[in-house]
């Protein structure tokens, strides 16, 4: 199952390989650790375009003893590592909250990382 849309699962293949021809640096997905579809999804972008899922896929997880990654540290990572990530493949329903998903937004696509909601 693929859980990216057609021309946006396009786009970011697109984008992905322009930036291994270019010598680009923004050479990697994120996504929620356990999210079997979209680690699905992003290890085949990432394939597709010639690069090393186990390298380039960062699976981001919540804090030791608790059960959910948090809005502010996903965004605190946007802020310090996205401007190496062509996209972020993320589940709306871990941040329900639309004042959660803006901070994510805001912190990722401030660094020029993409943001995809499912």
């Amino acid at each position: 199952m693929t859980i990216l849309a057609d021309q946006l699962r396009d786009r970011l293949a697109a984008t992905l390989s322009q930036q291994v021809a270019d010598g680009g640096h923004r050479l990697g997905v994120i996504v929620e650790r356990g999210d079997g579809d979209a680690e699905r999804d992003a290890a085949t972008l990432l394939t597709t375009a010639g690069l090393s899922p186990e390298r380039r896929l960062a699976r981001l997880g919540p804090r030791v003893g608790e059960d959910a990654l948090r809005a502010d540290d996903l965004a605190d990572f946007g802020a310090r590592y996205g401007h190496e990530y062509a996209a972020a493949v993320l589940r709306i329903g871990t941040f329900p909250s639309a004042d959660e998903r803006n901070l994510i937004e805001a912190a990722l696509r401030g660094e020029g990382c993409e943001v995809a909601w499912h």
